[in-house]
């Protein structure tokens, strides 16, 4: 699969000056546009352009560039995708269904709901000592649980961090795969690679300064998740 967000730049082009604001906090990014249109990206500790003129020749070999870009893709489709609201993955896929689940980057709450339902996940997450996180597994092992996995929560953090499509590489045409996370463009180009079944990500209110203060107070998903509202785009 191509780089998705070389084809959302391909396909619905990139304009900096369409970009009002951007909020940079130490776990997230926020990009405000011209017509108050937010959408978030989370950083993982990477350093971010927070001036629009930078952005006039991206370079989306750059994690700076891609998660400013990722954010500008989240404001400009994920209000207007055809989505349902106030829906979580749970709700929309049974994974007592599946023998070999997979989940790439540590959501503990989904993790927490699933153990109560019986369902135990091969969890990966390289920001995390798996010594000192039960239930993660040695990074080394993903390829081979991917490889044999059908199916897999995908944080939408692999869009920007260059991931996402050997992560998918590794998974076989039969895996059903979910994206998640507040990075997550509701973008329906994302469903050209066929197993991808459903992006959960967020929409916000134009202009809601709650957010951006919470991300600029360096504050992470809990803390604003409350001014979003979940949102499913499946295919």
């Amino acid at each position: 699969m191509n780089d998705p967000l070389e084809l959302l730049v391909k396909t619905h082009g990139f304009d900096p000056a369409a970009i009002r604001e951007i909020v940079v906090g130490s776990k997230y990014c926020a990009v405000v546009l011209q017509d108050g249109s937010l959408g978030v990206c989370a950083t993982l500790g990477n350093l971010v352009e927070n001036e629009p003129q930078s952005l006039s020749d991206p370079d989306l070999g750059k994690n700076s560039h891609r998660i400013v870009i990722n954010a500008y893709f989240n404001a400009r489709l994920n209000p207007k995708a055809d989505c349902l609201h106030n829906k979580d993955i749970l709700e929309i896929a049974d994974f007592r269904a599946y023998q070999y689940p997979v989940m790439i980057g540590l959501f503990k709450p989904v993790v927490k709901r699933l153990e109560k339902l019986d369902v135990r996940l091969a969890i990966f997450d390289p920001r995390h000592d798996p010594g000192e996180n039960e239930g993660l597994l040695p990074d080394h092992l993903q390829g081979e649980y991917l490889r044999r996995a059908d199916a897999v929560i995908l944080s939408a953090t692999t869009i920007f961090n260059q991931s996402f499509s050997q992560v998918i590489a590794e998974t076989k045409d039969s895996c059903d795969i979910f994206i998640l996370g507040p990075s997550t463009p509701l973008a329906i180009e994302l469903f050209q690679h066929h197993n991808i079944c459903a992006l959960f990500g967020t929409v916000f209110e134009p202009d809601d300064q709650r957010v951006l203060e919470v991300i600029k107070a360096g504050k992470g998903t809990r803390s604003f998740i409350k001014f979003a509202s979940k949102a499913v785009l499946e295919k």
